[in-house]
């Protein structure tokens, strides 16, 4: 077991992306246009990217509030544990993927900023337009703890987190805006282009502009857990019923305007502040469901779900193109197994020590000159 795991949070990465790899299959297939529990969860299952999104603010939360309160937070080592998590996996994929596709990369999938521009937006790794979130959410997530520390009590908490959700929506307005009369926009497909893909709603749905808001409902439900709040079985249990039922019962609504993203992002949102309510449920390690997903089985597919979510539309997986939904699930994640064995694994370890062994070098060397 890794050290402060919740295991059944690991396990909830795996379902979320099982989501968004059923969403992303059926769109290949028309899967969804079919009738059925399984199809109904396929039209929605890029829901998965939302709660993804939550998951990262709330572990990110538990790592790292408790060291900037006590002020032994290192940024340096900060942004190395999330260089480790991210590129050395991203790169691999991205240049197998260029590799098998005769194709040179351009400067956005270098620098993972593709989520920024219509026109490169599915370039590379075609998933990776959520990395390019992620990675935003990296660089602003020592200021979000930082304001939220004074906060102390709930309210004040959520109405920085608020403040900062307002002024991220803010920010991208004027920055459409800007794109739009400069011409910038037409250009490369800076948040979007005029007339295509519901503009602005766009700009809102696949930037960090419009994913604050889940990251700060991630920061949010993790404070009290670090204060101390500790739910019964009982209470973790119906608050998992009903947090679960409600996503449910807004995938629904969104089904009955046609799936897909809806233009109405509030019913998203409301699945998004549902999600922080399940993972504060699901932080109960002696509930019936999180006993359930702390099956070893469940967690292992979570540790290796960011190989399952970077590989499922690239062409590392098109021999399984025409296999069924089951069968092709089963066949990316064994891919995944091995990438994670034998690429994410080591390059992360590698990564994380790198440093450390040329400070631990530069140390020894001052010592044996003293």
């Amino acid at each position: 077991m890794r050290l402060n795991e919740i295991r059944s949070l690991t396990a909830l990465r795996a379902l979320a992306a099982a989501l968004v790899f059923i969403f992303h299959y059926s769109e290949a297939t028309n899967y969804y246009n079919n009738q059925g529990a399984l199809q109904f969860i396929a039209r929605q299952g890029y829901i998965g990217v939302d709660l993804f999104f939550v998951l990262s603010g709330f572990i990110l939360t538990v790592r790292y509030l408790g060291e900037m309160t006590n002020h032994t937070f290192s940024l340096g080592k900060y942004f190395q544990r999330r260089v480790a998590r991210i590129y050395p996996l991203y790169f691999t994929i991205l240049v197998l993927t260029l590799l098998l596709t005769h194709k040179p990369p351009n400067i956005t999938n270098l620098t993972l900023t593709q989520g920024f521009f219509l026109d490169y937006f599915s370039t590379g790794v075609p998933t990776a337009w959520t990395l390019t979130v992620e990675e935003c959410f990296y660089l602003i997530f020592p200021l979000m703890i930082l304001t939220i520390i004074p906060a102390r009590r709930p309210t004040r908490t959520f109405l920085v987190l608020t403040l900062w959700t307002v002024a991220f929506f803010v920010l991208g307005f004027f920055l459409l805006t800007w794109a739009r009369q400069s011409g910038y926009q037409l250009q490369t497909g800076f948040l979007g282009r005029e007339g295509q893909n519901q503009n602005p709603i766009w700009a809102f749905s696949y930037t960090i502009f419009g994913y604050v808001f889940d990251f700060s409902v991630g920061i949010f439900v993790a404070v009290p857990y670090l204060n101390g709040l500790k739910l019964k079985s009982w209470q973790s249990t119906v608050l998992a019923i009903i947090s679960s039922g409600g996503i449910v019962y807004c995938m629904g609504v969104i089904d009955s305007h046609q799936g897909g993203l809806s233009p109405d992002r509030i019913i998203v949102y409301i699945i998004t502040l549902l999600s922080g309510l399940l993972i504060l449920a699901l932080t109960c390690k002696d509930a019936p469901l999180s006993r359930f997903l702390s099956w070893e089985g469940f967690v292992y597919l979570g540790r290796i779900s960011f190989g399952l979510y970077l590989i499922q539309k690239t062409v590392l997986v098109d021999f399984m193109r025409g296999w069924d939904l089951i069968p092709f699930y089963f066949g990316a994640n064994v891919m995944c197994a091995v990438l994670y064995q034998f690429v994410e694994e080591p390059a992360r370890k590698a990564v994380m020590n790198f440093r450390f062994r040329r400070v631990q070098q530069a140390e020894g060397a001052r010592a044996s000159i003293s």
